[in-house]
């Protein structure tokens, strides 16, 4: 019974340590500073009152913190998720707003569901099959509509007549376009004036990032007391927030003016598959970020569960559909949070905002809200890129662009513009799967010896022997159906045993290598670096080698040394 209680307590609560509490606090009111705003946004982009954006940032976020593997993350709004929210209330035609409302609490009920089912299936290992290009084509397309969708609060109290793209066109007006670009202008300024003040006053970059992450908050408020001061009515407001905590309830069946709830369930299923992808793929790619940083496993069948619970909990409270946000969940760890008790004390500061008087958050003016999430999106978009996949792999830029152009062309339907780039993509990696095997063989041995002796990667009790350093041979393709696995697999085996002054990457069996793989590389490189080791490379020897070198020694670029032959990688390794 003991041992079945300790379960149902979270890893980070059995470990904390004292010290960690002075961190916790301050990042869980930075947190909640930043969230305020940016759930309210979030909301409005999706079609919602603004007050269930912030509703979506309670619940759920004691639900990650309870199941949830990654310290630091984040969960609440997104952008994407709310302009994908949006398109299906645009499809639903609700009648007002509770309606609105009850469709935006099923959806999050069946993401959910969709989530927990596949953690019960273990099924996290799928998303190996979206590559890394096509999750940035799809982000890229994704902010180039958001972006389009806010012009209309930016610029002018009401959007015209006109559509372009199934989306409004602006009709600009004096006083909105006025305060909606000024705080445009102020929040692109806002890093290099903070940059210059710390290179003047010498602060800390911690506390540089800190004042540049609360600088949303602060345009906000600047903006509202320059409506309220200069009387200028015609500007949109957020308008009347309601206080007090939310209520709990399956609004699913009992909101307002909502009639035959299953029918609908059974319509919004494809809505819900393509939300629940979004969902994991986002609040997957933030944990495994954060997490390689701070040196944490992340269980991708345990996000599963924990992102579903989440939904269920913004479900049953009157939210939409919610992941883990990179922004959000950064900010959390450079404030100095340790553990998730950073999101529970966020948590309490923003029931404390709801309890009380939510007057002033109806003053808030739309076209600031807007361009809060106008520059946010921008920094989302990723065609700089371009030149970079063109370089590594041509098949990846097609992959990219062919996303990126369905989200924007058929406007949001996630699902057709993802299963695109996936079939895409894997049509494209045919030739790798008559080219060798699609699984890599490690080899151990002292990085001095003549002689590399291989051992089964599964084999268990097996150990990197030699403490001058370690040698891994992979043969066959290293993309991204099998790029993480393979080098996390390769990570794990490193952190088990000593850690060696350099790991030689014998790639001259490889038969293939795209951007995803790329990317990998790179990260295991910077891993090494941190934790006092070193990368060291063995050129492929294939078609594909002449190919890395002719487009600029693109193995070179990762700054790591570079070797024709496994020998001559392993007598610098000695030597370093």
């Amino acid at each position: 019974m003991r041992m079945f209680l300790l379960k149902l307590v979270p890893a980070w609560l059995v470990s904390y340590r004292a010290g960690w509490f002075a961190g916790d606090l301050s990042a869980g009111f930075v947190t909640a500073l930043m969230v305020v705003p940016q759930s309210m946004a979030y909301a409005i982009l999706a079609g919602l009152p603004p007050v269930c954006g912030l509703y979506a940032s309670v619940l759920p976020v004691l639900v990650y913190a309870w199941l949830g593997t990654s310290s630091v993350q984040s969960v609440g709004t997104m952008a994407i998720t709310s302009v994908m929210m949006g398109g299906v209330l645009a499809e639903q035609r609700p009648a007002s707003p509770e309606e609105a409302v009850a469709i935006a609490c099923g959806l999050a009920l069946l993401c959910g569901t969709i989530l927990l089912g596949a953690a019960l299936l273990r099924l996290g290992s799928l998303t190996s099959l979206i590559s890394r290009p096509v999750l940035s084509g799809f982000t890229t397309g994704s902010a180039v509509m958001i972006a389009w969708s806010q012009l209309p609060y930016l610029l002018g109290p009401r959007a015209s007549a006109q559509t372009l793209a199934g989306l409004p066109v602006p009709d600009p007006r004096i006083d909105s376009s006025l305060l909606g670009l000024g705080a445009c202008l102020a929040l692109w300024l806002a890093g290099p004036i903070i940059l210059r003040l710390r290179q003047r006053l010498r602060l800390s970059l911690v506390l540089a990032n800190l004042g540049l992450r609360l600088v949303p908050f602060a345009v906000i408020v600047v903006a509202a007391l320059v409506v309220y001061l200069a009387g200028a009515d015609a500007i949109r407001l957020v308008g009347e927030v309601p206080s007090g905590l939310p209520r709990l309830g399956l609004h699913w069946i009992t909101g307002a003016g909502l009639q035959q709830p299953f029918e609908r369930a059974i319509a919004l299923l494809p809505s819900a598959l393509s939300m629940a992808v979004m969902v994991f793929l986002f609040g997957q790619s933030s944990a495994l970020a954060l997490g390689r940083k701070r040196q944490e496993r992340v269980d991708s069948n345990r996000e599963l569960l924990a992102l579903g619970a989440s939904n269920l909990a913004a479900s049953i409270s009157g939210g939409l559909p919610v992941t883990g946000s990179l922004s959000r969940s950064a900010v959390n760890a450079q404030a100095g949070a340790s553990s998730q008790l950073a999101g529970v004390i966020a948590v309490l500061v923003l029931l404390a905002a709801l309890a009380t008087s939510t007057r002033w958050l109806g003053l808030l003016p739309m076209p600031a809200l807007a361009a809060t999430i106008l520059v946010a999106v921008v920094g989302m978009m990723e065609w700089h890129a371009l030149a970079g996949l063109w370089r590594i792999d041509r098949r990846d830029t097609l992959a990219f662009l062919a996303t990126a152009l369905a989200v924007i062309l058929l406007g949001f339907n996630a699902a057709t513009a993802m299963a695109l780039g996936v079939a895409l993509s894997l049509v494209l990696l045919g030739p790798s799967w008559r080219r060798g095997r699609l699984l890599s063989k490690l080899l151990s041995a002292p990085a001095t010896a003549l002689e590399v002796v291989p051992f089964d990667l599964t084999a268990p009790g097996e150990a990197f022997r030699g403490s001058v350093g370690v040698a891994c041979r992979i043969e066959g393709a290293l993309v991204f159906v099998n790029a993480e696995r393979t080098i996390d697999t390769l990570r794990a085996r490193l952190v088990a045993s000593p850690l060696p002054a350099a790991l030689i990457l014998d790639l001259s069996g490889l038969t293939d290598l795209d951007a995803s793989a790329f990317k990998v590389l790179d990260e295991l490189a910077h891993h090494l670096e941190a934790a006092g080791s070193r990368l060291v490379l063995v050129r492929p020897q294939t078609a594909l080698g002449a190919r890395l070198r002719r487009d600029g020694d693109l193995l070179a670029s990762l700054g790591v040394p570079v070797f024709d032959t496994p020998e001559a990688a392993r007598h610098a390794a000695g030597r370093g």
